[in-house]
């Protein structure tokens, strides 16, 4: 769940970066091709990102993490002791499952949309079975009703009759739907509606589509108007205004871009100042491989999947550092004695009782419904006192100070033995508070 959440943040965030972008940056750019790739690219960019953990910002207590196991040195070799979790079970207060009601909310949203997409291509497809159908000039025309306006989609010019192919008004119109049938804009409305489908609730993501869509509607105009801007924008003012409003396909005359439309025809091309705009893209996309990197999430570590070898390795050489952590103990600390610590003159185990039957839930906790897992290490010295203990993941304060507040009214050890002299040994122990 954690992962599925990171994601949608991350994703979510890209996709308005791109949007702000565009919007700021390019939008007013006559580069309309290269627009497009960036629209799309962009977008790309924004959903696959989020999936890569970078770990470029290794988290500071990554030795502490991976030393949850216990070794000593037996006569038969290394014995392997492992403090298994502890868990304490609470009575969760009544509270409104705000996740689950999320969780349905963006499940419905998302079914919503998506039958709705699916609607539309079905539409198309009853459309081009209902009308009649013809061939000219290397174009797929289906005749619909007159109080249409024309649209393309996927390969297929809708057309309103009555239609005449000596007519240069429909010639100008079929050779501007061909640029968007050449150029595949079907698929590029396709990709972004079922982005579409699974970001419903972000606004960028409708900013994205309209910018894609009055693009394609740039790139058709520009490339078939040349020396005619003039005559063109008065065929787009001209030109019937009743098709519904079914955003999805590539109409001629898309009414709230008309304005858009004439503007950038009549405007002169970016010059080559404007080129310097797209570079921006570069930090652009540092940044967000740094935001990437920085909510990288730190993996859990589970005492059965560590390397017993490579944990010993990382226990020694830890040593040096942990003794200026435990000032109070002033003497060498070892994780792995010849004969380890016994609590009551028995095992690991009977500790782990005492603990279970000691460690009570947090009235506070239980009211503001939290649980977690408690992980924290400490010392057992020469003495047999339990010493230095830490709290190295935390969850709440009111958690941590129960565990703490056990472990220091802990009766002593038998401490553990190095070369027959008692030294101080480390151990650690997962405490897991958990609402029923």
């Amino acid at each position: 769940m954690a992962g599925f959440i990171r994601y949608l943040f991350l994703a979510n965030l890209f996709l308005i970066i791109m949007a702000l972008f565009y919007h700021l940056v390019l939008s007013r750019e006559t580069r309309f091709t290269a627009n497009r790739y960036i629209l799309l690219i962009g977008t790309g960019i924004s959903l696959i990102l989020p999936f890569f953990k970078l770990n470029w910002f290794p988290a500071s207590s990554f030795s502490i993490l991976t030393i949850p196991e216990i070794f000593v040195t037996a006569k038969s070799g290394f014995t392997h002791y492992d403090l298994d979790e502890i868990m304490i079970v609470g009575s969760a207060p009544f509270s409104i499952p705000w996740i689950s009601i999320i969780a349905i909310a963006y499940i419905t949203g998302t079914a919503i949309i998506g039958i709705m997409l699916i609607w539309k291509i079905k539409k198309l497809q009853y459309w081009t079975q209902q009308y009649p159908m013809k061939w000219f000039s290397n174009l797929y025309i289906t005749l619909m009703p007159a109080n249409w306006s024309p649209f393309s989609f996927m390969g297929i010019v809708y057309y309103p009759t009555p239609f005449d192919k000596e007519d240069r008004r429909s010639q100008m119109i079929l050779e501007h739907e061909r640029i968007h049938i050449n150029q595949r804009h079907g698929w590029d409305i396709i990709f972004i509606e079922v982005v579409k489908v699974i970001f419903f609730y972000n606004p960028a993501i409708y900013t994205i589509k309209k910018q894609i869509q009055i693009n394609h509607e740039f790139i058709a105009d520009s490339s078939v108007v040349n020396e005619e801007r003039k005559s063109y924008s008065q065929e787009l003012l001209r030109c019937q205004l009743h098709v519904p409003q079914f955003q999805f396909i590539q109409q001629f005359n898309q009414t709230s871009f008309l304005k858009r439309r004439i503007l950038m025809l009549m405007k002169n091309r970016s010059n080559s100042l404007g080129i310097a705009k797209y570079l921006l893209l570069l930090p652009v996309m540092a940044g967000l491989l740094w935001l990437s990197a920085c909510t990288d999430e730190a993996e859990p570590t589970n005492p059965e999947q560590i390397d017993k070898s490579k944990s010993i390795i990382e226990m020694k050489s830890e040593q040096d550092s942990d003794l200026d952590t435990d000032k109070e103990l002033n003497e060498e600390i070892f994780y792995i004695v010849e004969e380890m610590p016994e609590f009551d003159g028995e095992g690991l185990e009977k500790f782990r009782d005492w603990v279970q039957l000691n460690v009570k839930y947090p009235e506070i906790a239980i009211q503001n419904g939290i649980s977690g897992t408690v992980y924290v290490d400490f010392v057992i010295d020469k003495t047999g006192n339990v010493t230095s203990i830490k709290i190295f993941r935390a969850v709440d304060p009111s958690l941590d100070n129960e565990v703490i507040r056990v472990l220091k009214s802990a009766p002593d050890w038998t401490p553990g033995k190095q070369r027959g002299k008692f030294v101080n040994v480390k151990m650690a122990i997962p405490v897991k508070f958990m609402l029923k």
